[in-house]
C-alpha cells in the first residue's frame, strides 16, 4: 500500500509538470481543459482504486489521492469522499501526576504533542508542564524551559515512569487486586 501511495505522489507530480508545462507553452485553454478531464479521469480511477483495495484490505489509515492543489479529486465530477460533517469537542490535555498507573494513558495523548513536528520544542515543554502536576512537575521544574532541555525532561520523566519492568508490576499488581476484589465478592454472595 505504501508502494502504491509513493506511485500516486510520483503521478500528482507528473501530472502538476504537465499543466504546468502547457501553461508555460501558452497553449489554448480548450487543450488545456481537455487535458485537465484526462488527468481527473485517471485520477478517479486511482482513488476508486485505493479505496477498493483499502477496504479489501481493512486498512483505516490511507488517504485519498489529493491534487497539486490540495484539493480532493473527483469531487467536480460528482465522486467524492465522505468528509467529517460534525465538530468534536476539543480534547483537554491530561494531567499526570506521577502515579506509575497513570503513565501509559497519559503519554498515549501527550506523544502525539511529543512527535508533532511542526511545534518548536520550547511550545512542547509550555505544554509539557502545563501537563504534569504533583511529583512529575516538581521533577520537571528542575529544568529551565528551552527547547535545549525539552528533550532532557522528557527523558528524566521517561526514565522514572516508563520503566517496563515497573510498569508491568504495577499493573500486575492491579490484575490482582481486581481478582481479589472479585472472589471477596463472590464469598460474600455465598458462591
Amino acid at each position: 500500500m505504501k508502494r502504491l501511495t509513493t506511485q500516486q505522489k510520483n503521478l500528482n507530480e507528473a501530472n502538476e509538470e504537465v499543466v504546468n508545462g502547457l501553461l508555460d507553452e501558452e497553449v489554448d485553454d480548450e487543450e488545456i481543459d481537455r487535458e485537465t478531464a484526462v488527468i481527473d479521469e485517471y485520477t478517479q480511477k486511482i482513488e476508486v482504486t485505493m479505496i477498493k483495495l483499502q477496504r479489501a484490505l481493512k486498512i483505516s489509515d490511507v488517504s485519498p489521492p489529493r491534487s497539486p492543489s490540495g484539493s480532493e479529486y473527483g469531487t467536480a465530477s460528482g465522486f467524492s469522499i465522505s468528509r467529517k460533517t460534525h465538530q468534536l469537542p476539543k480534547i483537554q490535555i491530561r494531567k499526570f501526576n506521577g502515579e506509575v498507573l497513570n503513565w501509559l494513558g497519559w503519554w498515549a495523548q501527550f506523544e502525539k504533542i511529543h512527535l508533532d513536528k511542526q511545534l518548536h520544542d520550547s511550545d512542547k515543554f509550555q505544554y509539557f508542564v502545563q501537563s504534569l502536576e504533583s511529583e512529575a512537575k516538581t521533577m520537571v521544574e528542575r529544568y529551565p524551559q528551552s527547547a535545549e532541555n525539552y528533550p532532557l525532561a522528557i527523558a528524566a520523566l521517561k526514565d522514572r515512569f516508563a520503566n517496563p519492568k515497573l510498569l508491568r508490576k504495577v499493573y500486575i499488581r492491579e490484575l490482582q487486586k481486581l481478582v481479589i476484589s472479585n472472589v471477596k465478592s463472590k464469598v460474600k454472595l455465598g458462591e
